[in-house]
């Protein structure tokens, strides 16, 4: 039969000491006077810095027929330049029809299979 004693004695009573401490001291307790970091953002430029060579800037302000190029003619036209193929609206009602059954079909199938519903066949 054994027996065992909680005799709840702690650690500087059985001679062991303890790990670590945890002094909760400041650094100006200490003697240590905190540093400013340095700032880093100096906004230079890379032609600044020599990396890349300035570029000239060239705005001339010359027309097309000071350089020589001949100005291309504006077709004419009633339209917009666009030319749409026209339906009558059976057709269009068909057409709208159709598409939106089937993106409800899309739509109920993508319901049951998140849900995980199946019908057994």
């Amino acid at each position: 039969m054994s027996t065992s004693a909680h005799d709840e004695a702690g650690l500087t009573a059985r001679g062991i000491a303890p790990s670590g401490t945890h002094d909760e001291a400041t650094l100006a307790a200490r003697g240590i006077t905190p540093q400013p970091v340095p700032s880093v953002h100096d906004e230079a430029t890379l032609v600044d810095r020599g990396i890349v060579e300035p570029v000239a800037a060239v705005h001339d302000e010359a027309s097309l027929t000071s350089r020589g190029i001949e100005p291309q003619p504006t077709p004419a036209g009633d339209g917009d330049g666009f030319t749409m193929p026209t339906i009558d609206a059976r057709t269009a009602a068909i057409a709208g029809g159709a598409a939106g059954g089937a993106a409800l079909l899309i739509m109920a199938a993508g319901f049951v299979t998140r849900r995980g519903v199946y019908r057994p066949t």
